[in-house]
């Protein structure tokens, strides 16, 4: 199957992923792969504080990094903070790469995330294709489309 996907939906895409995918707590069992997991502290952070939560993403995404500022750190650190040192080498490696080629995506993915969680938390704790109808429409379906 090919998919065509417009640039700005695939960095929003990109910086949901990043904001919100965490590895596997449990060990994995022979043969099953592993199950797919959120990153708990950010689903929390955006529903409990979505307005802290954003202006640190806003932070980030204007300045491509935390800078001194104590919101934009505790996010950068709940993305990039893995297992292992390898990992979050590559989460940080990730990260900086969106924010070069599209910062405005981690705040989109952002208010996707306060303005629709329960609809992120189905496409991304299951495999393969999610039909937009399935969820009332696209994740970013509210914002503007284009740049």
């Amino acid at each position: 199957m090919a998919t065509v996907a417009d640039p700005v939906a695939v960095s929003r895409a990109w910086a949901l992923e990043l904001l919100l995918d965490a590895p596997d707590p449990k060990p994995k069992e022979e043969p099953k792969v592993n199950r797919l997991t959120l990153n708990q502290k950010i689903l929390d952070w955006a529903g409990t504080d979505s307005q802290g939560f954003l202006a640190a993403a806003q932070f980030v995404a204007a300045h491509h990094g935390a800078g001194e500022d104590t919101g934009a750190r505790r996010l950068v650190d709940l993305v990039t903070i893995q297992p292992g040192p390898k990992a979050a080498e590559t989460r940080k490696f990730l990260l900086d790469r969106l924010l070069r080629a599209r910062p405005k995506a981690l705040v989109e993915a952002a208010q996707v995330l306060i303005e629709e969680p329960a609809a992120v938390v189905h496409v991304l704790t299951r495999y393969g294709y999610t039909d937009p109808r399935a969820i009332g429409g696209y994740l970013d379906r509210d914002l503007a489309t284009g740049e």
